[in-house]
């Protein structure tokens, strides 16, 4: 009774970290950005995705474990609600989001004219739309079906309701967020093959290293945070058969899954919010410079 205690805590202040983080981020992304370009919509929809994911947690999941409650008193229609939106359509969201990161700057490298006559159309905000249909879908679609999402409170995890789904769920969500991984790596690397290789002419070699620094910052960001969802599914999918004790089941299931959203978050802030802020301070500074700077005669 005391690990799970103990448990139900820290799971509760890696989602309390995680929800600050993502809040921090896109309300600072908003305060310095009067107007959001693609890449930044996209992160913006993203940290109020994992934000809302983080306060499902706290508000959902935690009190229900730390009353000690049983899966079976719990409300299942509620459960399934918010298990199915939380842990399914919500979880999905996050790699379609990816996908449309790295294929914005695909579009932008390869096809900038046609990028160019596509700004007279709302794309991301369509994309936005998009995903977004698409996590409903799934989280609907899994209400409906037999195999269920449900949220153990003894366990602190989400898992089907039925024993006899635990497998094939399994490895349909692994096999899905590695494909969807595998596309946007995809692109990634294209983007970066496109940078390194390409010759731009009409700018200066600094202005060269700077874009090749701003691309190569996107293409980190990206990667670590297609990295996140591929760990935490073998976590989730692999690793947990293997050890036994709550401590364990704990750390591969619900710590991991809480935690991809603290560490996202981060991710997102370090190179959005404090490189934004460090390129203001740059241009601030250029300025005095200038202002104080003799002038020619």
């Amino acid at each position: 009774m005391l690990l799970h205690h103990l448990v139900t805590c820290v799971l509760f202040l890696v989602s309390l970290l995680g929800f600050i983080v993502n809040a921090f981020f896109f309300l600072k992304l908003t305060a310095l950005q009067k107007t959001l370009n693609s890449f930044q919509k996209l992160c913006f929809v993203k940290g109020i995705s994992n934000a809302l994911i983080c306060a499902s947690i706290i508000l959902w999941a935690v009190p229900l474990s730390a009353f000690s409650a049983k899966t079976e008193n719990v409300w299942r229609s509620w459960n399934i609600g918010i298990s199915e939106l939380t842990a399914s359509g919500g979880y999905i969201f996050g790699p379609l989001c990816q996908i449309l990161m790295a294929a914005n700057r695909v579009i932008v490298l390869y096809c900038p004219l046609f990028r160019m006559r596509m700004e007279r159309v709302p794309s991301t905000n369509i994309s936005i739309f998009v995903c977004v249909l698409v996590s409903l879908y799934c989280s609907i679609a899994g209400m409906q079906g037999p195999c269920v999402l449900i949220y153990h409170p003894e366990t602190l995890a989400w898992s089907p309701e039925l024993s006899t789904c635990i497998d094939s769920m399994d490895g349909l969500q692994l096999a899905t967020i590695i494909i969807l991984t595998f596309i946007a790596i995809l692109f990634n690397v294209l983007a970066v093959f496109k940078l390194i290789y390409d010759k731009v002419s009409g700018i200066t070699d600094t202005q060269k290293s700077r874009r090749r620094k701003r691309w190569l910052a996107m293409f980190i960001q990206n990667v670590i945070q297609d990295a996140l969802h591929v760990i935490d599914m073998i976590n989730y999918s692999v690793l947990d058969k293997l050890v036994e004790g709550e401590g364990f089941h704990f750390i591969f299931m619900s710590l991991s899954f809480a935690l991809i959203y603290v560490l996202d978050g981060i991710v997102m802030l370090r190179f959005h919010v404090y490189t934004q802020q460090r390129a203001v301070e740059r241009k601030n500074w250029m300025f005095v410079v200038a202002q104080f700077s003799p002038r020619q005669t």
